[in-house]
């Protein structure tokens, strides 16, 4: 198999914008007109803790990696009140038909206004442990200590970060590289002095931090980070979490005990990871203009 182009579909598209993400939101496909509107051409320079795929003269394929897909998710309009509260909603209808009553979302501000919104009009009927990025920190702790945790339906404290990428996008960051891609390694999303300086703060003010990292080099990272915030901010109960802790080190595994860090893995990866380990081009979900773009500023 090989990655989609935007030539694929630009026949069919030729004057709608379309920006198509992979399923773990490591990676996505943009047409030709995505990126025209959102200003990428072959002078774009590459990004840092991301990649636009280019061919062999240099052009953009249209594929952009972690980092590099914000060049074209700035571009594309936010969404409105109604539509968040909608989609919501929606997702809330959904996670109840399948038996789910309390979940956490890994979002961000948008997101928890969104439920806020929901809370005071009563059409709550998912609990939600809602989690702001972790650069937003000093943000979130000056939220709880103005307006408390929330309550039994909405709750606040945590906060998510990004160590690296994932298996499929062949951005998570392992310490051998990959079998069929000799050359490469993964990539680090954020720098590990500045997740160490972030980690460390948010945990000083009591709140919960959970850093996403799936290969094992981004898992020995982030738990050597772990460590020295603990042993910095001393003892208390914090809840560290590796979401996914995917791909560990056999050395590593009993780390996650030792420093009582929670290992938030999901199942279903097993089987997706699993099947999609040799084939890379799953692509699902997708955004497609029918209308003019009124681009918000870069």
């Amino acid at each position: 198999g090989e990655l989609p182009r935007r030539d694929w579909i630009d026949a069919v598209t030729p004057e709608n914008p379309v920006w198509i993400n992979r399923l773990d939101g490591h990676m996505g496909l943009a047409n030709s007109k995505a990126l025209e509107l959102a200003g990428i051409d072959a002078d774009t320079p590459d990004v840092a803790g991301g990649e636009i795929v280019r061919d062999p003269d240099g052009r953009p394929t249209g594929i952009l990696k972690d980092n590099a897909m914000m060049l074209v998710e700035n571009a594309v309009p936010a969404a409105g009140e109604a539509q968040l509260d909608r989609q919501a909603a929606a997702a809330m209808r959904y996670v109840a038909a399948n038996g789910v009553t309390t979940v956490h979302d890994m979002a961000g501000w948008d997101s928890l206004a969104t439920y806020r919104r929901a809370r005071a009009n009563g059409s709550m009927i998912t609990r939600v442990y809602s989690v702001v990025q972790l650069p937003d920190w000093e943000q979130l702790r000056d939220e709880v200590a103005a307006n408390g945790r929330g309550d039994e339906w909405l709750r606040i404290g945590g906060l998510k970060a990004m160590m690296d990428g994932s298996l499929g996008s062949h951005t998570a960051a392992f310490l051998e590289p990959f079998t069929d891609a000799p050359d490469e390694r993964g990539l680090l999303i954020q720098e590990v002095a500045e997740v160490r300086k972030w980690v460390g703060d948010a945990d000083a003010a009591g709140l919960q931090v959970m850093v996403h990292a799936i290969g094992d080099s981004a898992i020995r990272d982030l738990l050597d980070i772990f460590l020295d915030v603990a042993e910095s901010n001393g003892q208390r109960d914090r809840r560290f979490r590796i979401e996914h802790a995917q791909h560990i080190h056999p050395d590593d595994l009993p780390r996650f005990a030792a420093q009582d860090v929670i290992a938030s893995m999901q199942p279903y990866h097993a089987i997706d990871d699993g099947r999609l380990a040799w084939a890379q081009q799953e692509i699902t979900s997708c955004w497609i203009s029918t209308r003019p773009m009124n681009l918000r500023s870069r």
